[in-house]
């Protein structure tokens, strides 16, 4: 099958493939544009990274030595900025990211990311059963809490007119109100895939984490796409390596509900679950189950749409499932 063909599998916007059936066409000329030395006949697909184009290219080091790099591009060059951004951010505190250059856009190229190609397995190659003992899933964890760092302003998605790390949203409530509730659960009810239940129960949610970080949980920058697609397996004694994150600045446990919901979304078992969730305690202390319960409600809404919206019933229902069974409550 084609990158096209793949790409184009009745869950892409109209506009995304255009975008698609622009770029590549250009793909060798913008590749040797921003890589002088680069073998376009190298080129090549990942089977990811399908909300764009994501290519594989050889190019000739100063050095003479060949090296393979990663060029992505977007129609959505904000959020590209934003995980630039954000990748950023975890290098400078540690966390395993690949190398990444930015190229500006120009009259002929979209803006671009080159990235260090990592020649390792990504962790859902690596059988479930396997991850969880060999204390992957218990890695997961911890790098998730590692992950959230604080001292940023605003909330939600990152806001590309402001510099650095900033946040859409003046509060919590209204990132929720945008994010969630408007774009996500109101198409829901409108289709009568989920009830008026589910408005109150998302209200009661959002107000629950609300008055947590109103007794002092401290907001964090999040990243709501953090799961064994977007992270590869190191080599004995070495970091996971995150890659392609989806930042926001949200509240800390709606990161790890989303996690805990990929995870169940793909295995149908809770039993990854429990290791993440112990390996982020580990890493951040004992987890409320109760501001946790609201967090899978407000994050189960926001993946059942996007399941439902590409027509994945089979992980939609499961989700929603899942949501029927959890009562929110306020603290």
């Amino acid at each position: 099958m084609s990158f096209v063909e793949r790409f184009d599998m009745g869950d892409r916007s109209p506009r995304r493939v255009e975008f698609v059936q622009e770029i590549l066409p250009r793909l060798s000329e913008i590749t040797t544009s921003v890589i002088p030395t680069a073998d376009s006949e190298t080129i090549d697909f990942p089977c990811t990274g399908m909300n764009g184009v994501v290519w594989y290219v050889n190019y000739q080091t100063e050095n003479i030595e060949w090296v393979t790099v990663v060029l992505k591009a977007n129609l959505d060059t904000d959020l590209l900025r934003a995980q630039a951004a954000a990748m950023r951010a975890y290098a400078k505190n540690g966390i395993s990211v690949p190398a990444l250059v930015e190229r500006e856009e120009t009259e002929t190229n979209p803006y671009l990311h080159i990235m260090e190609f990592v020649d390792r397995p990504l962790l859902s190659s690596i059988p479930v059963a396997d991850r969880i003992a060999n204390g992957t899933s218990l890695e997961m964890g911890v790098l998730l809490g590692r992950g959230h760092l604080k001292g940023f302003d605003g909330f939600g998605s990152l806001d590309p007119d402001k510099p650095g790390i900033v946040g859409r949203h003046d509060t919590f409530s209204a990132h929720i109100q945008e994010e969630v509730i408007d774009r996500r659960l109101l198409p829901l009810i409108k289709a009568e895939y989920l009830n008026e239940t589910a408005m109150e129960q998302a209200i009661i949610a959002r107000d629950v984490l609300d008055q947590d970080l109103g007794n002092g949980q401290k907001p964090v920058l999040v990243n709501v796409d953090f799961s064994p697609n977007n992270v590869f397996f190191g080599e004995p004694e070495e970091s996971l390596i995150v890659f392609d994150p989806k930042p926001k600045i949200s509240h800390p446990l709606l990161d790890l509900a989303n996690t805990l919901i990929n995870s169940i979304s793909y295995t149908e078992n809770w039993d990854e679950a429990h290791e993440i969730i112990e390996g982020y305690e580990s890493f951040e202390g004992k987890v409320d189950m109760k501001v946790l319960d609201a967090a899978m409600y407000l994050m189960i809404i926001y993946k059942m749409h996007s399941f439902w919206k590409k027509g994945k019933t089979e992980r939609s229902g499961r989700l929603r499932g899942i949501l029927e069974n959890i009562e929110v409550v306020n603290i």
